[in-house]
C-alpha cells in the first residue's frame, strides 16, 4: 500500500486531521539496508507498505481494502450469490478475501477491471497465479475457456481459506479437514518422543500447542463429528502423555476438573459440543447477529433458529428447507444445552420474541424497543411484575394493556418462574446475557463436565478402602489443589500427585502383569501394597518419625502420625495458613525423597530431606523476588530459616 494512499483512505473515513498527522508520521521518511553475504547493500528509500508487528498496520490496512470492497459490493456487474438475505459477494479478514461469485463469464472482467485500477491507486497487487478457485456447477467448455483465460490455481475438490478447507461436498468436510489435522498432531507428537519431560510437562505442553488447533478448527468448522475421530484423537494425546506406555491412571481421573478431584486435562468429545455451544449462545445475546446467523434466520423466516431453541417438540412443518448448519445448532441446543438448564424451566430464558411464536398475532415490538428483551424482564423473585411497574421501569405505553394480559396468560400456563440468582449457575447466567470474567468456551466446558450428582474416583475410593476410612468430596479437592500451592517445584507436584492417583506400580500391582514376587522389597515380608510401600513397611518408620521432629522444630507443632495426613495431605484445620504451607512443603520433599529410592531396599536419609528442602526454598525465593511476592514467601519459610540457622540436629 503506497502511503498517499493510506492517507488518503484515513481521509475519506473523515478521521480528524490530528490523528493522520500522527499516524503517517510513523511513517516519515524510514530507509532499510539489505544484508546480504556479510555485506550491506546502500540505502533504500521505503515509500510504502505497513510496519511488520506494529498493531496499527492490520487496521490501518483493512480501512485502505475497504474501498475496494465497497465498489465489489456496489458493482452490478459482478454477481454474487442470491440469498434470502440478499445477495452475498465477499467475505475478509485482514488480506485474506474470499469471493463467491455467480455468472463468472460476465463478473470476472469487470472484477479484475476494479483490482487493477485498485493496484494503480495502491500499489496494491493481486498475485494470480496464487489465487485459488473452486468452480461450482459451471458447464465443461465454460469451465475450459475461464481456466484458458484466467490463470487461477484451480481446484476441484476444496479450496483453503483462514486454514480451514472448504469443499463441495458438505459429506467430505470432515475428510478435508479433520484428518489431514489429525495426521498433523501425529506428525508433531512423533516429533517430540525424544524430547524429555515431566509428565505434568507432556499435559502442559498438549494443553498449550495441540489444543488451540484443535478449537480452532472446533470452532470454525461446525460439523458433527463421528465419535472415532474424536476418540481417536484423545487417544493420540493419551498415548503422548504416557509416552506410549500403558496408562497409570484412570481416564476418567485425567479428565476430571481438578475442583473435582482430577487433573483438568481437556476431554475433546466435550470440548466438541461446548464449541458448538458457546458459538451459538455468544450469538443469541450478540447486539449485532453474526452474519451466519442472518442467512439462516432468513432461510427459515418468519422464524428464528432461536426460536426452535425454545420449543418442547420441535415443528416439523415450520423446519421445512432449513440448512444442515442450522440443524447442528438446534440438535446442539436440544441434546447438550436445555439439560443444563434444570431445574428451571426452559422458557424461563427464553427471549421474548419467540412468545409470538406461541400466539402468533401477539406484537411485542413496542415491548422489545423499550429494552424487554428477555422474559425474565417481566419476572420478579415471587411472580411476574405488574403492568404499572412495566410501566415505570421500562417505559411500557399503557395501551399495551391487553398485550401484558395476554403474555401472563402465556406465562402462567406454562408455569414460567423467575430464576434466583443465588441458585443459577454460571451457564444458567451466560444464558441470561450476564457477563462473565470467563469465556464462553470455558464456562459451556465446565457446565457439561459438571455431572448432576458429584461421584468419587477411583482412587479415592481405593485410598478409603485402604485406609478404612471414609473422607468427603471437599477433603479430596483440598488434597488435589494443595498440590498447586505447595510448591512451583514441578518435581514436588509430580511426587504428590502420582501418590495420590495410585501412579506407582508396586509389588503387588506388578504381580498381575507378570509373575514376579508380591512382597515388599524393603522387608521381603509382607505384601507390597502402595500404603505399605510409602508408610507401614517396618524400615521406613524411622523416616517419618524424623519427619514428624522436622515439622515440630520448624513450625512448633505437633503434627499427628498417621497417613491420611502424611501421605494424602489432610492436615487439621486449625493449623494457621503460613505453618501449613510449609508442612505441606516439607511433607511434598519427604515423598518425592522416598520416591526416588523406588524398588531399592535403602532408604532416604533425613540429611537429603534436609538437602533439598534447601534447594526447594533457594527455587522458591528466587520465583518470589520475579513475582514480588516476598512477604508471603518469608511468611512460608521463616520457620524453615530459623531452623538451618538453628544448627538443631533432627
Amino acid at each position: 500500500m503506497h502511503w498517499g494512499f493510506l492517507h488518503q483512505a484515513l481521509e475519506a473515513f473523515l478521521f480528524p486531521a490530528p490523528f493522520i498527522r500522527s499516524i503517517m508520521a510513523l511513517y516519515s521518511a524510514p530507509s532499510a539496508k539489505v544484508l546480504s553475504m556479510g555485506f550491506l547493500s546502500p540505502i533504500s528509500q521505503i515509500t510504502n507498505g505497513t510496519r511488520q508487528g506494529c498493531p496499527l498496520s492490520p487496521l490501518i490496512f483493512v480501512l485502505a481494502l475497504e474501498p475496494l470492497a465497497s465498489h465489489i459490493r456496489l458493482n452490478p456487474l459482478i454477481s454474487g450469490l442470491s440469498t434470502p438475505a440478499g445477495e452475498q459477494k465477499l467475505a475478509l479478514f485482514a488480506d485474506d478475501i474470499l469471493l463467491y461469485l455467480s455468472d463468472p463469464e460476465t463478473s470476472l472482467p469487470p472484477l479484475f477491471t476494479l483490482l487493477t485500477r485498485y493496484g494503480q491507486l495502491s500499489y496494491y497487487k493481486n498475485n494470480v497465479n496464487k489465487t485459488q478457485a473452486l468452480p461450482l456447477h459451471i458447464p465443461n467448455s465454460s469451465l475450459r475457456t475461464l481456466q484458458n483465460k484466467y490463470l487461477f490455481d484451480w481446484r476441484t475438490d476444496s479450496i483453503k481459506y483462514l486454514g480451514v478447507f472448504l469443499s463441495k461436498n458438505r459429506s467430505s468436510i470432515v475428510q478435508h479437514n479433520f484428518v489431514p489435522l489429525l495426521q498433523t498432531i501425529e506428525k508433531q507428537l512423533q516429533s517430540w518422543q525424544t524430547v524429555e519431560l515431566s509428565w505434568l510437562g507432556r499435559m502442559a505442553s498438549l494443553k498449550m500447542t495441540i489444543l488451540p488447533q484443535i478449537l480452532y478448527y472446533f470452532r470454525n468448522v461446525p460439523v458433527f463429528l463421528p465419535t472415532y475421530l474424536l476418540t481417536r484423537m484423545q487417544r493420540l494425546l493419551f498415548a503422548h502423555i504416557w509416552k506410549r506406555k500403558p496408562p497409570r491412571i484412570s481416564a476418567t481421573a485425567v479428565t476430571t476438573p481438578t475442583k473435582l478431584g482430577g487433573l483438568g486435562f481437556p476431554d475433546l468429545l466435550k470440548y466438541h459440543r461446548a464449541s458448538l455451544l458457546a458459538q451459538l449462545i455468544a450469538a443469541l445475546h450478540a447486539v449485532e447477529p453474526p452474519r451466519w446467523l442472518r442467512l439462516e434466520n432468513a432461510v427459515v423466516s418468519p422464524n428464528t433458529i432461536h426460536d426452535f431453541m425454545w420449543y418442547d417438540l420441535l415443528p416439523r412443518s415450520k423446519m421445512g428447507g432449513i440448512l444442515p448448519s442450522s440443524y447442528l445448532s438446534i440438535l446442539t441446543w436440544r441434546q447438550w444445552g436445555r439439560p443444563l438448564l434444570k431445574p428451571f424451566h426452559p422458557l424461563s430464558f427464553a427471549p421474548l420474541s419467540f412468545l409470538s411464536s406461541l400466539s402468533p398475532d401477539l406484537h411485542l415490538a413496542p415491548w422489545i424497543l423499550q429494552g424487554v428483551t428477555l422474559i425474565q424482564h417481566l419476572l420478579t423473585l415471587t411472580t411476574i411484575k405488574n403492568f404499572p411497574d412495566l410501566i415505570q421501569e421500562y417505559g411500557i405505553p399503557s395501551k399495551e394493556l391487553f398485550t401484558y394480559l395476554r403474555i401472563k396468560h402465556i406465562l402462567l400456563s406454562q408455569k414460567v418462574a423467575a430464576i434466583p440468582m443465588m441458585e443459577a449457575t454460571a451457564f444458567h447466567r451466560l444464558c441470561l446475557g450476564k457477563k462473565s470474567s470467563a469465556k464462553p468456551l470455558s464456562l459451556c466446558y465446565r457446565s457439561l463436565l459438571s455431572p448432576p450428582k458429584i461421584r468419587k474416583l477411583p482412587y479415592m475410593s481405593r485410598w478409603e478402602q485402604e485406609l478404612n476410612m471414609t473422607f468427603s468430596q471437599e477433603d479430596w479437592v483440598s488434597a488435589t489443589s494443595s498440590v498447586y500451592k505447595l510448591s512451583r517445584s514441578t518435581g514436588m507436584r509430580e511426587a504428590h500427585l502420582k501418590l495420590l492417583y495410585r501412579w506407582y506400580l508396586t509389588p503387588s500391582r506388578l504381580r498381575h502383569f507378570s509373575k514376579s514376587s508380591e512382597l515388599c522389597w524393603r522387608c521381603s515380608v509382607d505384601k507390597g501394597s502402595l500404603l505399605h510401600i510409602f508408610w507401614s513397611c517396618p524400615k521406613i518408620s524411622p523416616y517419618w518419625d524424623a519427619i514428624r521432629r522436622l515439622i515440630k522444630l520448624c513450625t512448633s507443632i505437633e503434627v499427628p502420625l498417621n497417613p491420611e495426613t502424611y501421605l494424602l495431605h489432610f492436615l487439621p484445620t486449625n493449623i494457621p495458613l503460613s505453618p501449613r504451607r510449609l508442612i505441606s512443603a516439607i511433607l511434598g520433599v519427604a515423598k518425592l525423597a522416598l520416591a526416588s529410592y523406588w524398588r531399592s531396599s535403602s532408604d532416604p536419609t533425613i540429611h537429603e530431606v534436609l538437602t533439598r528442602l534447601d534447594n526447594i526454598h533457594m527455587y522458591e525465593k528466587m520465583f518470589a523476588t520475579a513475582r514480588d511476592t516476598l512477604l508471603l514467601h518469608h511468611a512460608t519459610w521463616d520457620g524453615w530459616v530459623s531452623f538451618r540457622s538453628s544448627g538443631t540436629v533432627v
